[in-house]
């Protein structure tokens, strides 16, 4: 095989599970005995895989498919026709012993078909049940379980007989009446269910419960009725044994003993809707998608706005900084401000910075009311500017302005010194050395939603 320059492929062994060592260890003994395998210390190295084949045995395979993956294949091309025609041309009637090709290939591929059985993984066999006989189960390990009480354990038959989907259940397998399938196609999605898994199903002391089969521990399952199902999950959840957990380990803990349709959506809609979860657990909330990027390519294309304050009042009684950053040049323009409502950003914004460089094509804010509502809106559509606003608690979102935020806010702590009024007085100077500082080149991408 021709594998190039790639390095060699290492596969880690995979586990032999317990009950099958004995006789993996006697199948490769047999492979080396008739020497269809022997000991090697290459670098390559493909890791087996023990499948089960249809009579039970064992057959031992190799997973070349990182192998494959890297080798290139070799073309084997079909002979030319013409050159069939010429070997067969003193032929009158063709057959298979008239071609060596042909009587090779029948003769390697004659007993495919019984060389190679229909295997099953062992990973995705069916699970078959144990010796141990449930029947001889009784249900002590339920009363035990914390989750259950011993009274609810005996009325449980009398809540499953007043359950009206479990009673129809019950009734059918008491008289072992098997209904007709047009009758099962009208019951609810519950009955369809369970009915489906009947020879699971098995009546206990008067309770219907399920027979869960596992190749460690099978065991009994308590079919839970309607009634009952908002006391268990109460019980799973909020108990200080279970400590509120979240709906995994919640849903864990209901499949040791119970079963039910739609076990797994009740149990996530009570663990969303907990009271005390919601209080005092932090939200596990991802984004929905990740934040796009956008560049700009011309001056004036988008403008970056956003207000910095409040800080301490100066002489001229202003509080805030209304702060431009044109996101292609990275000018920026600073204004000083009493208040920061909506009239007195606009008026600003214009009188400032409009009336002299002229309306941008964008303008990006945040989502605060004072920029981003219904009379800034109106402003910039009388303007014909674009108007957009950063995604929810996304400071990146507006980073072009956010970045300049930061520079000012150290020029104020490390040059007044105490003097907070006298800021305003330092707003030119910090202008004109952030124009001043070198940027690394125009354009600068910015995040925002998409």
């Amino acid at each position: 095989m021709y594998t190039g320059n790639s390095a060699p492929v290492r596969e880690r062994m995979r586990r032999t599970p317990l009950g099958l060592e004995e006789e993996e260890e006697k199948h490769l003994k047999d492979l080396l005995n008739r020497e269809v395998i022997h000991s090697s210390s290459s670098e390559w190295s493909a890791a087996p895989v023990l499948v089960r084949k249809k009579d039970g045995k064992i057959r031992y395979c190799i997973d070349y498919r990182k192998l494959n993956s890297i080798t290139r294949k070799d073309a084997f091309p079909i002979p030319k026709n013409r050159d069939l025609y010429r070997h067969f041309e003193r032929y009158k009637i063709a057959t298979l012993r008239d071609c060596s090709y042909c009587s090779r290939a029948q003769k390697v591929w004659s007993s495919f078909e019984d060389d190679v059985d229909y295997v099953v993984p062992l990973s995705v066999r069916s699970v078959s049940e144990q010796d141990e006989d449930l029947d001889e189960t009784n249900l002590d390990s339920l009363v035990n379980c914390n989750w259950i009480s011993e009274s609810e354990i005996t009325n449980m038959g009398a809540e499953q007989m007043e359950d009206q989907e479990l009673n129809r259940l019950i009734v059918w397998l008491e008289d072992k009446i098997e209904p007709e399938e047009h009758e099962v196609y009208l019951c609810s999605p519950s009955i369809k269910h369970l009915w489906n898994c009947k020879h699971q199903l098995v009546l206990k002391n008067g309770i219907l419960c399920y027979k869960w089969l596992d190749p460690f521990h099978s065991r009994l399952l308590l079919v839970v009725s309607r009634s009952l199902r908002h006391k268990i999950l109460e019980n799973c959840h909020d108990t200080k044994l279970s400590e509120h957990f979240g709906q995994t380990n919640t849903i864990e803990r209901l499949k040791q003993n119970y079963i039910w349709y739609g076990l797994r959506e009740n149990a996530r809609n009570y663990v969303k809707s907990c009271h005390t979860c919601n209080v005092n657990k932090k939200a596990n909330v991802k984004p929905k998608g990740p934040l796009g990027q956008f560049h700009a390519g011309i001056p004036m294309e988008k403008l970056h706005m956003d207000i910095l304050g409040p800080l301490h009042e100066s002489s001229s009684a202003n509080k805030y900084v209304l702060v431009l950053v044109d996101q292609f040049t990275k000018w920026m323009e600073m204004f000083p401000l009493p208040n920061q409502n909506t009239i007195t950003v606009a008026k600003r914004l214009l009188d400032g910075f409009i009336s002299r460089l002229g309306c941008p094509v964008q303008i990006h804010t945040d989502q605060g009311k004072n920029v981003d509502g219904q009379m800034f809106h109106d402003i910039c559509r009388l303007l014909q500017i674009v108007k957009t606003r950063t995604t929810p608690y996304r400071p990146c979102s507006n980073g072009q302005v956010e970045r300049f935020n930061r520079t000012i806010l150290q020029a104020i702590r490390c040059y007044l010194k105490g003097k907070q009024k006298d800021c305003c007085s330092l707003r030119a100077l910090c202008k004109e050395g952030d124009r001043n500082g070198e940027e690394t080149f125009n354009g600068t991408k910015d995040e925002e939603s998409e």
